[in-house]
């Protein structure tokens, strides 16, 4: 610890509250006390025995540590982990060899957003005064706290941040979602079409609670520093319909759409204005165009409708389902008014993204391919 300089032949020792300085031959003694107390020498000077002390005052620090499972944590005391993986926080003091008693006396958690916190003592009815460790799975980024006092003196505070990287969900299937979107022939759309988007239209729909599931997708944490947080422990059915349409009526010989478009005659020239014909009316390629342009094979149409819908859903929708997480106390009210927050934006904005004409090749370029290269335009009732 300090030096102490003294005569030859004195011993130099703690008293009570000390350790043992030991035997000091030479002038300096060396220690390296573990707690608070005094230095007392006792010399002989010029044959008179006398006694000095000194107050050596020991600070140990508050310590706080949170790890990972396999015990890492950073620099600052912290650690980063994966959404619902343990996390280990333990309050102690430097240096080990003290023998400074540690009490601690609060423990909390505030996350990273400000809007949901934990104190331990409000959740463990079992908490006690010696609980220097504070574990159990966390869910969402934030700070944890302790409180502690130092053989019962006095009060400190030490705090460490730790951060929640999301789960890789990429390849995780959602319940219920189905190979193929559902083409439904006719289904909402009008005998006589009045633009090409009544000859097909695709009409997707999430959940309108994907909290309310038969999955049990969300689990209750039971302790630790998010103690009685709900979150997302797998997906939940997201989708309640995928349908897309197509206009067989309007596409039979003889429709009234059909009756609309000119006959295809050498005598009369359309490629001019690139109106189709009423053979294009009936034409498979037509037929085809319609379904690739909504993606009634999404896997092979990435640029359709549902294949948009798709991609979009997995890329975004998922993740942000995979972040939602509300307290305990607040119900399942609270988890869908998180979900509501978190994961409807995001829904929203596949809807639109999806809605949008994004697939030029097989947007309203129909015709018969032998005709030309750039296709044609039907004719539509007003």
């Amino acid at each position: 610890m300090g030096a102490t300089r003294v005569a030859v032949g004195r011993r130099a020792h703690f008293l009570d509250a000390a350790f043992e300085c030991g035997e000091a031959p030479g002038t300096v003694c060396y220690d390296d006390p573990r707690r608070t107390g005094y230095e007392i020498v006792t010399a002989l000077v010029d044959g008179e025995v006398q006694r000095d002390s000194v107050l050596v005052t020991m600070v140990p620090a508050l310590l706080l540590i949170c790890s990972d499972a396999r015990g890492m944590s950073d620099a600052m005391g912290g650690t980063t982990v994966v959404r619902a993986d343990t996390v280990r926080c333990k309050a102690s003091l430097l240096p080990e060899t003290t023998m400074e008693t540690l009490t601690v006396t609060a423990w909390h958690f505030v996350a990273r957003d400000g809007i949901l916190s934990r104190n331990r003592q409000d959740v463990d009815p079992s908490f006690s005064l010696d609980s220097t460790v504070w574990a159990g799975p966390l869910i969402t980024s934030g700070t944890v706290t302790v409180d502690a006092s130092v053989s019962n003196v006095g009060s400190r505070k030490k705090s460490v941040g730790i951060t929640v990287s999301p789960r890789d969900w990429k390849h995780e299937p959602i319940p219920g979602w189905p190979e193929l979107p559902q083409v439904i022939g006719q289904g909402w759309l009008p005998t006589r079409p009045s633009n090409v988007h009544d000859l097909g239209q695709s009409i997707f729909a999430f959940r309108g609670d994907n909290v309310a599931d038969s999955t049990n997708s969300h689990v209750l944490v039971n302790d630790g520093p998010n103690a009685f947080f709900y979150y997302v422990a797998k997906l939940p059915p997201l989708l309640d319909s995928l349908h897309i349409a197509i206009n067989e009526t309007a596409l039979l010989w003889g429709s009234d759409f059909w009756a609309l478009q000119p006959e295809a005659s050498a005598s009369r020239v359309y490629d001019s204005e690139n109106r189709c014909y009423r053979a294009d009316v009936t034409s498979q390629d037509t037929r085809d165009k319609i379904l690739k342009h909504e993606g009634s094979r999404w896997e092979l149409e990435p640029v359709s409708h549902a294949g948009v819908f798709k991609r979009l859903t997995f890329a975004t929708v998922v993740p942000a389902a995979e972040s939602v997480f509300s307290k305990a106390e607040e119900g399942i009210q609270g988890l869908r008014n998180r979900w509501s927050a978190v994961v409807f934006p995001v829904q929203l904005k596949v809807y639109a993204l999806a809605g949008k004409p994004v697939d030029h090749e097989n947007s309203v370029y129909f015709g018969i391919a032998a005709r030309n290269n750039i296709g044609c335009h039907f004719t539509y009732s007003h």
